[in-house]
């Protein structure tokens, strides 16, 4: 299936069937192709805890605002960010400069770099986040190639999500994402904008949207 295949095929699923289950080697083979997600110095902070039992998806339940998905989905991949991945900063430098990335004498270089980047806890919240959100959608590309219909969910209390799921105080949940099979299909797919409405080139000169909301549709 060819890259436009899979982006036109990916939709967000409103409906899942709960009697469906996803087989065991299917969703490992679309787990294990996260690794290939870029990350910033290749930290690879993901974390991610697959959700199937019933009881711990009625747990999980408690922190989401669109609890169908959750229940009926066959696996809800609670995706999650280390935010102290940046403490592997040694390991990380000796494996890129034995790749060849840089010379070995700019290791103790690229360690510094990391952990002033990175050890500040609000920059750590957000490099995870952008990292995260990488991960998700190679987890959605490679669902759709194995014939799984996904959700991302972004409604939830992160706070009470953390309680009632036991993650530890460095791990943020980012996003959540359901996996299963569809019970009906989605209706037509949703307005997509025009490249000119969100590209520009060298300079900004694109509109912001309170200067587009109310304005009238030409006739």
């Amino acid at each position: 299936m060819s890259l436009d295949e899979l982006l036109q095929r990916r939709r967000t699923t409103r409906y899942f069937d709960p009697a469906r289950r996803i087989d065991a080697e299917r969703l490992e083979r679309i787990l294990d192709r996260v690794a290939y997600a870029p990350s910033g110095f290749n930290l690879q902070p993901w974390r991610i805890l697959v959700v199937q039992n019933r009881a711990v998806k009625d747990r999980l339940c408690q922190a989401v605002y669109n609890p169908d998905r959750v229940r009926d989905a066959s696996a809800v991949l609670v995706l999650c960010g280390d935010t102290t991945a940046w403490q592997e900063a040694e390991q990380v430098a000796d494996d890129l400069a034995a790749k060849g990335y840089f010379p070995g004498e700019a290791r103790s270089g690229l360690i510094n770099l990391i952990r002033e980047l990175y050890g500040d806890a609000t920059r750590a919240r957000e490099a995870v986040v952008r990292d995260l959100m990488a991960a998700a959608m190679v987890l959605m590309l490679a669902a759709t190639e194995e014939g799984v219909d996904s959700a991302p969910l972004s409604s939830f209390d992160a706070k009470k999500l953390s309680g009632v799921m036991g993650l530890p105080a460095q791990v943020a949940p980012v996003l959540l994402l359901a996996l299963g099979y569809a019970r009906k299909p989605n209706p037509p797919r949703a307005s997509r904008k025009a490249r000119e409405t969100y590209v520009c080139w060298d300079a900004w000169n694109l509109p912001l949207a309170q200067e587009t909301a109310h304005k009238p549709k030409s006739s």
